[in-house]
């Protein structure tokens, strides 16, 4: 069996002291609200998540780890931020 490429499918938080992963479009928009609304996350007592993506196969991949990801995959339609981290807005 051939294996895919590993690609870029869409933006997460890591709440790692809970093991939580929450998925969205973009970093902190309503999708990702709603989801910390549904299993209350209270992001004034937590510590900062990790910001990153998660690819196809629903592997975490923090911001720089996803950039190299995003790149080998061509999915970069314009760099929005020139640092060595992937945004969202990198991919649409």
């Amino acid at each position: 069996m051939r294996k895919l490429p590993q690609r870029i499918v869409c933006s997460a938080l890591l709440y790692k002291e809970y093991n939580v992963l929450i998925i969205g479009p973009r970093h902190f928009d309503k999708v990702m609200q709603r989801q910390m609304d549904l299993v209350f996350i209270d992001v004034e007592v937590l510590e900062k998540p990790i910001q990153g993506f998660i690819d196809q196969f629903g592997t975490f991949l923090n911001r720089e780890e996803a950039l190299v990801i995003a790149k080998e995959a061509n999915q970069i339609i314009h760099k929005y931020n020139p640092t060595k981290l992937l945004t969202s807005e990198d991919l649409y």
